[in-house]
């Protein structure tokens, strides 16, 4: 497909794409089978198929904006933290919690789809990196950079979050931000339903395109093949799921995932 970027994109990258690259590079010094950088000029389009229902496979142009300048290595020395700051339950926000948290996402939904801050390129980037926009560059053959379903799960989608959660936090101007947590393994203080504050019309982080079958009172089960709707058998099997996931996991394989 060769490079899918539209012309007027070539600004420079946040700082989230850019660490997300690097974090590829730290990370893959400790693997035996180092996993490469890919060459951002190279943007494929993006597929991605349907879990359930009828087989479909779409396409997504998620190519993320070029830039000009040379990357910069990130310096763990000079963002060091000042402060420790916590990310709490969303289903314990708080209303001045929420509508700051509104507030953020209001300032990034307005930025225009060519910053590199937007909520757009914030979602390409997790688009590109999920569903095959981007090959490893050298290594023979077309091996996508496939950021699920093995280790690198963990420590790429920390980094992404951390800085969507510092861009917001820059929006704002509050350095104290932080997001909040689904604490979706909760099965005994209200967190395994969808958090309420994500639920209201014509908010900033309200998503009209979310499945109503599990919107609130539903609980959300854990397991793909969870088709009882009693919601004691639903906990249950929650329940379950976790102690396996966490508790039993007892190798760095099962625990953090496998081979890339």
């Amino acid at each position: 497909m060769g490079n899918m970027r539209e012309k007027g994109r070539d600004h420079l990258p946040s700082l989230c794409l850019v660490i997300l690259l690097i974090a590829l590079s730290i990370t893959a010094g400790v693997h035996a089978a180092p996993i490469t950088i890919p060459d951002l000029t190279k943007c494929e389009i993006a597929t991605a198929s349907s879990v359930g229902g009828p087989p479909i496979t779409l396409p997504f142009n998620c190519c993320l904006p070029l830039t000009s300048t040379p990357i910069k290595d990130f310096s763990f020395e000079k963002y060091k933290p000042k402060r420790k700051l916590i990310r709490r339950p969303a289903h314990t926000a708080s209303e001045e919690y929420i509508a700051k948290y509104n507030k953020a996402y209001e300032l990034m939904r307005a930025l225009p789809d060519s910053d590199p801050r937007s909520l757009k390129t914030q979602a390409d980037i997790h688009c590109s990196f999920c569903n095959g926009g981007y090959n490893q560059a050298g290594v023979s053959g077309d091996i996508p950079l496939q950021v699920h379903f093995s280790w690198l799960f963990l420590p790429w989608h920390r980094w992404y979050l951390y800085f969507h959660e510092r861009i917001l936090a820059s929006l704002i101007g509050d350095p104290g931000f932080t997001l909040l947590v689904w604490n979706w393994d909760d099965q005994i203080n209200g967190g395994n339903v969808v958090p309420e504050m994500f639920t209201r019309n014509n908010t900033a982080i309200y998503d009209p395109k979310r499945n109503v079958a599990i919107q609130p009172p539903a609980l959300v089960p854990l397991s793909a093949t969870t088709n009882n709707t009693d919601r004691a058998v639903i906990i249950n099997e929650n329940l379950n799921n976790m102690y396996q996931s966490i508790v039993t996991a007892s190798t760095a394989t099962l625990f953090m995932g496998g081979a890339y």
